[in-house]
């Protein structure tokens, strides 16, 4: 299986819309995972630009979430200023994307979907048994939100990591002290893995899920102009039929413990 082509594109459903296939989330920049710096991010986000990043993930709600963790609110269209005064002059170079929730197969009925942005990655493989089947089937692109799993794919943490106030990670179930041992034991072999490959973690999680048999790209989030660069490198990632199965396996459906997010936070993601 050779490895996906970092310069072509992905045409996003029934549209006339292309991107490459790895974009930027840019969620992070605004809430959820600390204090942000919103020069630091703009320039971020102009480095993502001139990397050839043509895809950018935002919404209005991005920086008005806070207030479940006990620290200030940015306020609503926070992230989408950032943005704004990163693409400034160059607003044709991306494709600019926002979010809403709907059932899949009766909005495809009133019009044909372009692309499905859900959580996918390797702790996460919800969507496989109907939604990503169902996409295939009507010709919708599948957008992965969370691909490097806040950092659990990327070798970062380790099992006693903590995590302060503002982190979303902090009260999600997946990485409570208890639960992070389990989930981090299949990582050690995506690790090693990558080590035999000479490449990063994380893109070598990127590769296998841009190797799925369905359109899918992917919106690593980051606040971090090296890390875009890194995550990019995935795409120079050559997986094999057999290693995409092994990671598959490693990682199967069962072996991953606690629930996607605590019940203050699910109720904003279940159709996702």
């Amino acid at each position: 299986m050779a490895a996906i082509d970092g310069s072509a594109t992905v045409r996003l459903g029934h549209s006339d819309l292309t991107v490459r296939p790895v974009g930027l989330g840019c969620m992070g920049m605004s809430q959820h995972y600390g204090p942000g710096d919103d020069a630091a991010s703009v320039q971020t986000i102009r480095t993502a630009l001139d990397l050839g990043v043509d895809h950018l993930d935002t919404s209005d709600v991005y920086g008005a979430s806070d207030i479940t963790w006990g620290v200030p609110i940015r306020g609503f269209g926070h992230n989408e200023e950032l943005i704004a005064a990163a693409i400034a002059g160059r607003r044709d170079d991306v494709v600019l994307a926002t979010k809403f929730a709907a059932k899949i197969n009766e909005t495809h009925a009133v019009h044909p979907i372009t692309a499905l942005q859900s959580e996918y990655w390797l702790w996460e493989r919800g969507i496989e048994a109907e939604i990503a089947g169902v996409c295939r089937e009507l010709g919708i692109t599948v957008v992965a939100y969370s691909p490097l799993g806040r950092s659990a794919l990327t070798g970062a943490l380790t099992p006693d990591a903590t995590f302060g106030p503002g982190d979303l990670r902090a009260t999600n179930p997946r990485f409570t002290t208890e639960n992070l041992r389990t989930n981090l034991a299949p990582v050690a072999a995506l690790t090693a893995l990558a080590e035999e490959k000479g490449c990063r973690p994380g893109q070598l999680a990127l590769a296998w899920l841009l190797s799925r048999p369905w359109d899918v790209v992917a919106i690593p989030g980051t606040k971090r102009a090296e890390y875009v660069a890194e995550n990019l490198g995935a795409t120079n990632v050559a997986l094999s039929a057999d290693e995409s199965a092994y990671l598959a396996e490693v990682f199967a459906p069962g072996t991953i413990v606690g629930e996607r997010y605590a019940p203050v936070h699910a109720r904003t993601v279940a159709a996702s």
